[in-house]
């Protein structure tokens, strides 16, 4: 007398049958149709052409937000550190060289965003 075993000990298949799943329509990436769209494309292009305006105000702020953070957090470590032992004082400067290396790193993306004419417009205009 040979026994099966399967993964599933379902008794009436009737029941697995009758199971309501959820269909796939809503799910992401499933094709819907142009009406069911919940943005249609003109909606979507005037957001993006809007959100893409370059605003050089805002570029400068945000260049000028960076280096004062650096600033602020150089002169910090100076002062605080001269007060600090030596276990405080490596945590200090961690915490420091982490904040400065973030700071940096936005300002990389800003210089990329430059190559791209995206913080100025007189650099598309010329």
């Amino acid at each position: 007398m040979q026994t099966q075993v399967s993964l599933f000990s379902f008794t009436d298949t009737k029941k697995v049958e009758s199971l309501d799943f959820p269909s796939l329509e809503g799910f992401p990436g499933m094709r819907i149709r142009e009406s069911e769209r919940l943005l249609p494309m003109k909606e979507i292009a005037t957001d993006v052409r809007r959100l893409s305006e370059v605003v050089e105000r805002k570029a400068l702020a945000s260049i000028a937000r960076q280096w004062l953070v650096i600033a602020f957090v150089f002169v910090g470590f100076m002062i605080v550190s001269a007060h600090l032992g030596w276990g405080w004082w490596i945590a200090a400067y961690l915490a420091a060289a982490f904040v400065i290396a973030t700071r940096q790193h936005a300002l990389f993306g800003l210089i990329h965003e430059a190559t791209h004419y995206r913080l100025s417009k007189k650099s598309r205009e010329e």
